[in-house]
């Protein structure tokens, strides 16, 4: 899990996408937080509140900004709602527990790609287990587990080792051979992008197998714009949408 830090940055981190289709009714802090990140789940630093820039394609009225419009307008209450800190450390697992708000964020992570022919979802252990063959099923399509390290996983595999997350560390990610084929098409389903060292190690061995990569969907999007473009990333929240830690729960 991340934890809460207080950090100036000066990159124009987020786009006039999301702040003009979350301003109205969203509470930003204006200090950085921490929370779980899709690379390894452990502590993370999320940059300050800053102002939002235009010239990105997530503009309100291109095709990205109004399929990001439909997947914040349902999911993004409940998130917000149910995310809480513990100690300083983000905590999602209250989003999962509501049974309703389960529901809305699966749909919503689902929803962007339900026209792009996907044929199957990945997650990276852990949380991408989760989420990921939940949002396959929503899909009417199977699920491809991505593990970590050594535990065991039989048959030939793929294997990729991310590029250094925020910490210096890199991932050994690995996919059954015979997971994906050249017909596929893949969306990879987390609950947290920041560097997107291991989306784009995943994308790396679907596109090894021949497949083809259709997307990135996430609950929280911290990446950097470049990286969010490459990586087809959508999501349901950023991370400075997030409530801000009182210092004390």
């Amino acid at each position: 899990m991340r934890h809460w830090a207080k950090r100036n940055l000066v990159e124009p981190y987020f786009t006039a996408a999301y702040a003009s289709l979350a301003n109205p009714i969203r509470a930003l802090s204006p200090w950085s937080a921490s929370g779980p990140d899709e690379d390894h789940g452990e502590d993370k630093v999320l940059p300050a509140r800053l102002p939002s820039t235009s010239g990105e394609s997530g503009c309100p009225g291109s095709r990205f900004g109004r399929r990001l419009a439909i997947m914040v307008s349902h999911a993004r209450g409940p998130v917000l709602e149910r995310f809480r800190w513990i100690g300083g450390h983000a905590d999602v697992w209250q989003i999962f527990r509501d049974p309703k708000a389960l529901a809305a964020v699966v749909r919503e992570l689902a929803g962007p790609f339900r026209a792009d022919g996907v044929t199957a979802v990945c997650g990276i252990e852990s949380r991408g287990f989760l989420l990921g063959a939940a949002v396959a099923v929503e899909l009417g399509v199977g699920f491809v587990a991505v593990r970590k390290g050594e535990g065991i996983f039989p048959g030939k595999k793929v294997t990729s080792r991310s590029d250094p997350d925020y910490r210096g560390t890199r991932q050994e990610l690995r996919l059954q051979q015979t997971a994906v084929g050249p017909e596929d098409r893949v969306l990879l389903v987390d609950d947290w992008i920041e560097t997107g060292s291991q989306a784009s190690a995943v994308r790396s061995m679907v596109e090894e197998c021949g497949g083809r990569w259709v997307g990135c969907s996430v609950i929280v999007d911290q990446t950097a714009p470049a990286r969010r473009a490459a990586l087809g990333v959508r999501s349901i929240v950023t991370a400075i949408e997030l409530p801000a830690w009182d210092g004390q729960s």
